[in-house]
């Protein structure tokens, strides 16, 4: 949320996002870097490698970050219980890619979906969890659209699960 309203995006800092989502000091300081020279681009740090922690905490990651830490990882110095994925895996339905159960609340998930701009909740309990995050908001669905337009994803509104 903090880093939300350090950008400038004040209607996003007024969702309540899920206490379990952090970053890295990196992906902290591009956002910082970019708002120092004027702005790299109107959007964000991808939203997609992540670390899980057993106890449902996540951090998000940068693509850089994630290609530092995998020879550690192949190296076994890893953090027992600490997974490295993908938001991606996380929330998608593909049975390609296997179903697992990592300690991340419906919230969190919500959350990191609604951050990386996706427009499809798929549950009834993801679906509740996003109409709590919004119900409150002065003006709700300029913040969505907001948030979409920083991923630049505007066009899809209309046939979301957002509208």
């Amino acid at each position: 949320s903090d880093l939300i309203k350090e950008y400038g995006l004040t209607e996003m800092s007024a969702i309540p996002w899920s206490k379990n989502v952090y970053c890295t000091l990196n992906f902290w300081e591009t956002i910082e870097k970019a708002k120092e020279c004027g702005g790299l681009s109107r959007y964000l740090r991808l939203v997609d490698p992540l670390l899980v922690f057993p106890d449902g905490r996540v951090v998000l990651i940068s693509l850089y970050e994630l290609d530092n830490l995998l020879p550690l990882w192949w190296g076994q110095s890893r953090q027992p219980g600490v997974s490295i994925d993908h938001v991606f895996r996380l929330v998608s339905n593909c049975p390609q890619l296997g179903y697992w159960s990592l300690p991340v609340s419906t919230e969190t998930l919500v959350s990191l979906k609604l951050f990386r701009g996706d427009v499809r909740y798929d549950s009834d309990g993801e679906k509740d969890v996003l109409r709590q995050m919004l119900k409150d908001l002065d003006r709700p669905i300029d913040t969505v659209k907001q948030l979409l337009s920083t991923r630049n994803r505007l066009s899809h509104y209309e046939q979301s699960d957002l509208a």
